[in-house]
């Protein structure tokens, strides 16, 4: 059975392509982001509806960098 052709926009392509490091592969990169996303919706879905990606999106990014940051303070009182 032939898989569905599945188009993303250049624009998104090229955002991709400026975050890879030499050797990195594209491919890969997209397979981490979508196992990402698998991980992070289901518990996402305790507070929000799957429409809002938006929100999502935001409250992942804000809990990370509360997260980096927390660590980081760790880090640097020895700890």
């Amino acid at each position: 059975m032939a898989q569905p052709s599945i188009s993303i926009e250049d624009e998104m392509l090229d955002m991709v392509d400026a975050n890879l490091s030499y050797g990195d592969s594209r491919s890969e990169w997209i397979r981490h982001a979508i196992a990402l996303r698998l991980d992070v919706d289901p518990i996402l879905d305790e507070l929000y509806e799957s429409y809002q990606r938006e929100e999502r999106r935001d409250l992942v990014v804000a809990a990370v960098r509360k997260e980096v940051d927390r660590r980081k303070q760790e880090i640097e009182n020895g700890n």
